[in-house]
């Protein structure tokens, strides 16, 4: 008998570890998926200067030609 209260708090602890590292394993997803939506502002933001940027030379070089 005392054994088996020994394996059955050995499952617990077992259990508790397992959702600890699940616990965890939620938390790094959610940190990535704003990670993710983080950069994708930046890489959009970006592109707007780079656009807005490809624009103004492409107008100083039509001045040039004229």
């Amino acid at each position: 008998m005392e054994s088996r209260n020994w394996n059955g708090y050995g499952y617990r602890l077992e259990e508790r570890r397992d959702s600890r590292i699940l616990t965890k394993d939620v938390d790094e997803v959610a940190a990535m998926k704003a990670i993710k939506q983080r950069m994708e502002k930046d890489v959009d933001e970006v592109g707007k200067i780079a656009r807005f940027i490809q624009s103004k030379i492409e107008e100083l070089e039509k001045e040039v030609r004229s």
